[in-house]
């Protein structure tokens, strides 16, 4: 199971999975909506990717989902 930081919406980008955990998602469904325009994907390296916190907030808002903060 990944672990979330309590403060993970002051951090730039989460992991993917990290934002699966965050939207209770699955890792497929996260890469769905990246494809859709609804989260931004970045590399961070060769072999690694992450989504925007700022894109997972608005995901969230758009949805009606209250976050904890």
């Amino acid at each position: 199971m990944e672990t979330i930081p309590d403060n993970w919406w002051t951090l730039p980008v989460q992991k993917v999975k990290q934002a699966a955990v965050i939207l209770a998602r699955s890792r497929a469904s996260i890469y769905l909506d990246v494809q859709r325009g609804e989260l931004d994907l970045v590399k961070i390296g060769e072999k690694s990717s992450a989504i925007t916190t700022a894109s997972i907030l608005r995901y969230c808002a758009r949805r009606g989902i209250e976050v904890k903060k």
